[in-house]
């Protein structure tokens, strides 16, 4: 009879083993880290050596992957490319995006267990960039992250540097930063960011009206789905790094929480959200790069205890089932919108790095969420 027990028992426990607990009829058939491999073992052949954000943010998502699962997969991917690009930034000093490929370079660095085998020359670029940019004071007048998207390409990679040398320099310059940018561009009543400055509520243009650009068919104000991921993923990759007792840190977990809960009502009854958060009737078609940065946020919120269990565990697990329907059996990730600032409309074939990024970082908490079912 004990042994009897034992093997239902087992049987019961086998679809959370597998990462296919039934949490809701959504609930993806393919296990969490099957699926993650398959996509970056899609996207891997199609890479060419590139420094930009887009292979910053793929980085972030192989990196990541590496630290929830151990899969060395992650970390030969991830060493390839720092081995390519010979550990260098893009060519921009103070530009966000040139920055972010500093962030999958220093995680390598920090993941390291063996003392010996870490390579300084992993980060070396990475501190000769940020010293020459926070260096010049005067130049700190001038807000250098004026669009959303740098809150996730810059921000992740000065709170690790400062990690990593000790020098809590960096990250006091990231926290100045981020309130000016916060200043300039989040809605506190919608509590969403508009992606820059040129769709905050202003007089329109004649031709901007006819452009329709600046404001959605419904008439309300434009808050893209990425640009908000951007912010609310750049937010837990800040606090997966900075110190419990920085005194930003509850800054930080405002804003996820304040974002966090205007999400939920704007989810698609799919899991996914669509690339205009305010006038989904615009863009019906379900947008997975946004979905993604959202899920991973709302999971690392929840994992962490930023965030309520009960309340959002359902709407990362719809998410995250919504992302798995969108992955081709070979491992394409599709429904990705293309490079921009704005919702479009788009092919639902299309795919990008990002948007594997982005998949990669929300199955990584998902590891983390399942676990704790567990």
């Amino acid at each position: 009879m004990k042994n009897f027990q034992t093997i239902i028992l087992s049987l019961l426990c086998l679809p959370l083993l597998l990462g296919t607990a039934p949490a809701n009829a959504q609930t993806p058939r393919v296990g969490t880290r099957v699926v993650m491999r398959r996509v970056l073992m899609w996207q891997n052949p199609r890479l060419k050596p590139s420094k930009d954000w887009v292979r910053g943010v793929l980085l972030a998502g192989i990196t990541t992957a590496y630290a929830a699962t151990g899969d060395t997969l992650y970390k030969d991917a991830a060493m390839a490319q720092g081995v390519t690009n010979k550990w260098q930034l893009g060519p921009k000093v103070r530009n966000a995006d040139d920055q972010c490929v500093g962030q999958g370079y220093s995680e390598l660095y920090l993941l390291e267990k063996d003392p010996k085998a870490k390579n300084l020359e992993q980060v070396a670029s990475l501190k000769k960039n940020l010293d020459t940019m926070l260096a010049v004071p005067e130049a700190t007048k001038k807000l250098d992250w004026t669009w959303c998207d740098a809150l996730f390409m810059a921000p992740p990679a000065f709170v690790r540097l400062s990690v990593i040398t000790g020098d809590p320099k960096y990250r006091e310059f990231m926290h100045r930063e981020w309130q000016r940018t916060t200043d300039l561009l989040y809605d506190t009543s919608e509590h969403l960011f508009f992606r820059d400055a040129r769709y905050k509520p202003r007089n329109l243009t004649p031709a901007e009206v006819k452009a329709a650009k600046f404001r959605e068919p419904n008439g309300k104000n434009v808050f893209w789905s990425r640009g908000n991921g951007w912010v609310l993923g750049g937010t837990a990759r800040v606090l997966e790094y900075l110190p419990k007792d920085d005194p930003q840190r509850p800054v930080y977990e405002k804003l996820m929480q304040e974002m966090a809960a205007r999400l939920v009502p704007l989810q698609g009854a799919d899991g996914l959200w669509r690339a205009s958060l305010l006038d989904a009737d615009a863009y019906p078609a379900p947008e997975t790069s946004g979905t993604g940065l959202f899920c991973y946020a709302l999971a690392w919120g929840v994992n962490h205890g930023v965030l309520d269990r009960p309340t959002y565990e359902p709407v990362v697990r719809r998410a995250w089932a919504g992302l798995v329907n969108a992955v081709e059996p070979n491992g394409k990730l599709t429904e990705v919108q293309p490079g921009g600032d704005h919702p479009v409309k788009f092919s639902q074939q299309n795919s990008a790095e990002f948007g594997i990024g982005a998949f990669l970082l929300a199955g990584s908490e998902m590891i983390g969420l399942e676990k704790a079912a567990r």
